[in-house]
This record gives structure tokens, sequence and C-alpha cells, in this order.
């Protein structure tokens, strides 16, 4: 329900904005998409962590709460954003927001899960964007199914584990259930707020163009690796002969023509 939301969030400003702009739909379109699929999965597992009081969950526990979550925000948001708006943009944003939620959520575990949430998310924002930027010329459509879906299933297998370690075992207390407008709204807020950096911010010299654009730079662009025909260029040709001839000569003593 909650992604069904945000999804017409995005929708009423294309056709509001941008509904003029042949290109946007193809240079963003799909990334947000992926922006909401990210972004709510991460509000949900934030949201029932905070449901509970923890403070009194075993030290592994808080270890794995400041590592996941500092990670997986850091990677999902810092790799949607460099492919958008390139490396740097991805990277710091990434970077601030795995380590700001990481070192929230493990702050009541003990200095050692702060610092495991602050390491997850310098990690977790640099190689998210830096995975997915250099995917970028190598089927990043492809490629961001199979991200995306990996780190939705962290997400939940880390849910089931918080449950199991701290919530079954009568560890956590329930402090108060997020509501589903809760969600909503928090959902919206973080969803609108990375979509204006997204389209508003500063882009790195190395971006997601569109699919249309970057098949077009790749029929015009010359591979330079590509070996050439044999008579293609008969002036090179003649010239490694010569080169050939000229070496032969003066191994031999001769004088170079």
């Amino acid at each position: 329900m909650v992604i069904g939301a945000v999804l017409a969030l995005p929708t009423l400003v294309y056709w509001s904005c941008f509904a003029d702009d042949p290109q946007f739909l193809d240079r963003y379109g799909c990334w947000m998409v992926y922006l909401d699929l990210s972004v709510v999965p991460l509000i949900a597992a934030l949201g029932y962590l905070r449901s509970y009081i923890y403070a009194h969950a075993s030290r592994m526990m808080g270890l794995v709460i400041g590592m996941t979550i500092g990670t997986q925000v850091g990677t999902m948001i810092g790799g949607v954003l460099g492919a958008t708006n390139g490396f740097f943009v991805g990277a710091m944003v990434g970077m601030s927001l795995g380590t700001l939620y990481g070192a929230l959520t493990a702050w009541c575990c003990g200095p050692m899960a702060v610092i495991h949430g602050l390491m997850a998310g310098v990690m977790g924002g640099t190689m998210g964007a830096m995975v997915v930027v250099m995917m970028i010329p190598d089927h990043v459509l492809i490629f961001m199914p199979v991200f995306t879906t990996v780190n939705r299933f962290i997400l939940i297998w880390f849910t089931y584990l918080f449950y199991k370690e701290g919530v079954a075992a009568g560890k956590c207390q329930l402090r108060g259930p997020l509501t589903l407008t809760q969600l909503c709204a928090f959902s919206l807020l973080t969803i609108g707020l990375l979509s204006a950096l997204m389209v508003l911010g500063p882009q790195g010299p190395m971006v997601w163009k569109g699919q249309k654009r970057a098949i077009l730079d790749a029929d015009v662009t010359e591979n330079r690796f590509q070996p050439r025909e044999f008579g293609e260029d008969s002036s090179s040709a003649n010239r490694q002969e010569m080169e050939m001839a000229c070496g032969t000569r003066m191994m031999k003593g001769g004088s170079p023509p």
C-alpha cells in the first residue's frame, strides 16, 4: 500500500512539471521506481526496529543492528543517487545517511555497536555508489533488479533475526508500533527530498543519460581497441614493411633507404 502511494507522487509531479520533457522518463523513470523500492523497506525496517526497546539486547545483536542498518541505508540510497547524479553525490548522500542511521539505531547498544554502524555507513555509501556507477556502461538495467532484490531480502532476514533473537526471546519490550499513516508520511517525505536532489542536484561526469542516449553514443563512438581489417589502411601497412626492411638492413650492416 505504501509503495503504491509513493509511486503516485512522482507520477503526479511528472504530469504537473515535466510532461513536456520527452527525455525525462528515459532519464529518471526507472531510478525513481528503484528509489521507492529502496526507501519504503528501509523505513519499514527502521520503524519496526524502533517499535521496541532493545537496549538490553545481546551485544552481538547490537553489532548486527548497527552494521546492517548502516550498510543497507548507505548502499541502497547511494546506489540510486550514484546512477543519476554521479559517484560524488551518491557517495556523500549514502555515506551521510548510512552513518547517521547506523549510529542512531545502535546508540543504545554500546560504543562497539555505534562504531560498527559508522564504519558500515562509510563503506556502504561509497561502495553502493561506486558499484552502480561502474555498472552503467555494462547492463546496469539488468543488474539493478537483482541488486535491489538481494538488498530487500537482507532487510527481511534482518527483521526476522531481530524478532527471533530479541522479541521472541523476551529481551525487547514493545514501545509502540509504527502505524500505516506514519510509514506513508515518512516515506513520502524522504522520497520527495531525495527525488528533488536527484532531478535538481549537481551531476557528475558519469551518470545515466537514458537508454536511447546510451545506444546512440555507442553507435557513433569508435572502438579504438578493435583491430583493423587487413588492407584497410595501406599506408600503415607500407610503413610497417619499410620499418622492418630498414631494421633488417641495419642488422646486416647496410645503410637504410
